[in-house]
């Protein structure tokens, strides 16, 4: 018989299927481990009431409880074996309340909130020996990655402002000269166009005065020859 897990929880089937289809659920205790298999032992000790702990398997993964159940129900998430880069406590596997998914924080939580949603490498990153993550299959990648980027975009940031700061005294002088440049060629434009306008103009007028001192021509008088 296996350990499966199906849409309505986790199952025991035969392996001889689909010849035999023989399956039962498994039952769960209330702190929701599952009694058919077996607890492992730890080297850890409850911090409530000092028993040892023992790793058990329940619907949402492993975890560490409390020998002393039902009279001491403490439990502990696993530890990954990473350490956190941020206080240097043990980074541990825990369960969001809505959706149930996996991220990993700090064992020291609340006084470390150090999160992330990829699972950790223990092998450290050679070239800071900061905390590795998977970032895909077959790869890891540093998790200094993107704090080095928002660094780097602080940096950048700063260094525009205190260029803007201490830009050179003589900015303004120039800014004044466009300025000026600007106005002068402006009003260039303006007295090219009145001398256009003025030009044209005055050659209307010259060719209307031509016109009125052209002189009449008179058609002759004919006499009448007849007596």
């Amino acid at each position: 018989m296996v350990i499966k897990a199906g849409r309505f929880g986790r199952f025991v089937a035969c392996t001889g299927y689909p010849k035999c289809r023989t399956t039962h659920p498994l039952k769960n205790t209330e702190n929701g481990a599952d009694s058919s298999e077996a607890d492992v032992a730890t080297d850890e000790v409850c911090d409530q009431c000092g028993k040892p702990m023992v790793i058990k398997t329940g619907r949402f993964g492993k975890f560490m409880a409390c020998t002393g159940y039902p009279v001491c129900k403490a439990t502990r998430p696993m530890k990954t074996g990473a350490i956190c880069p941020k206080c240097g406590g043990d980074i541990v596997e825990r369960r969001s309340r809505g959706r149930g998914r996996s991220f990993y924080g700090c064992s020291k939580y609340p006084d470390c909130d150090f999160i992330s949603n990829r699972k950790p490498v223990l092998n450290p990153c050679p070239e800071c020996s900061g905390m590795m993550v998977e970032s895909g299959r077959n790869r890891v990648s540093c998790s200094c990655l993107r704090a080095w980027t928002e660094a780097a975009v602080e940096q950048n940031k700063k260094a525009q402002k205190h260029q803007q700061q201490t830009k050179p005294p003589h900015t303004k002088q120039q800014k004044k000269h466009k300025q000026k440049h600007k106005a002068t060629k402006t009003q260039k434009t303006k007295q090219k166009k009145k001398q256009q306008e003025q030009t044209t103009t005055d050659t209307n007028t010259s060719k209307t005065e031509n016109q009125n001192t052209k002189p009449k021509q008179t058609k002759p008088i004919q006499q009448n020859t007849t007596k």
